[in-house]
């Protein structure tokens, strides 16, 4: 089932554009992969001057998604800012084999130099493997 809305409005010579995506029970199969699944997937966005310089917020929660040996309770990312100066937050927690959990903040810039990557937080947890 999936649900979408999209709200476009004028603003002056812009245009806004608030969207709000809503999946439950996703699966697919991506090419060379096996199966993939996730029980809901959103997706809230929040985005001014969308077909000029495109700024805002976007909000992508995925919760119980499984592909292969990973299987993830719950991801969030998160970028707030212009699309060519992006603030990215990134949690999430599951399973690979182990319990493992991720907490992230990053900058992401693009200019005439190309792009640069700067991370200010990346914390990665892994439970420890049992031994027999």
């Amino acid at each position: 089932m999936a649900t979408v809305d999209v709200t476009l409005t004028p603003v002056g010579q812009a245009q806004s554009i608030d969207a709000v995506l809503d999946v439950r029970n996703l699966a697919f199969s991506p090419a060379g992969a096996g199966p993939a699944s996730a029980a809901r997937v959103t997706l809230n966005a929040g985005l001014k001057d969308a077909f000029g310089v495109p700024g805002g917020h976007v909000e992508l929660r995925v919760d119980s998604a499984r592909m292969g040996d990973l299987a993830l309770a719950n991801a969030m990312l998160v970028a707030d800012g212009v699309a060519r100066n992006l603030e990215l937050q990134l949690q999430a927690a599951g399973d690979w084999g182990r319990p493992i959990a991720i907490d992230g903040a990053a900058n992401l810039a693009f200019d005439e130099a190309g792009q640069r990557i700067r991370v200010d937080r990346l914390r990665a947890v892994s439970a420890p493997c049992r031994r027999n």
